[in-house]
């Protein structure tokens, strides 16, 4: 299946990740039109993947 990416700051990104069970977003930066993927790091931060 497809995965839909939306546009979004990382911010946003960051509080869609929290509301969810997800371990990760896939996201279109709305600022740069880069992907990023923002993941839920061990140490009970975020990390942001980009390209």
């Amino acid at each position: 299946s497809r995965y839909r990416v939306k546009p979004m700051t990382p911010e946003e990104a960051a509080i869609l990740l929290a509301d969810s069970d997800d371990q990760f977003i896939v996201f279109r930066d709305s600022e740069t039109n880069k992907i990023g993927v923002l993941y839920n790091r061990t140490d009970g931060n975020y990390g942001l993947i980009e390209p």
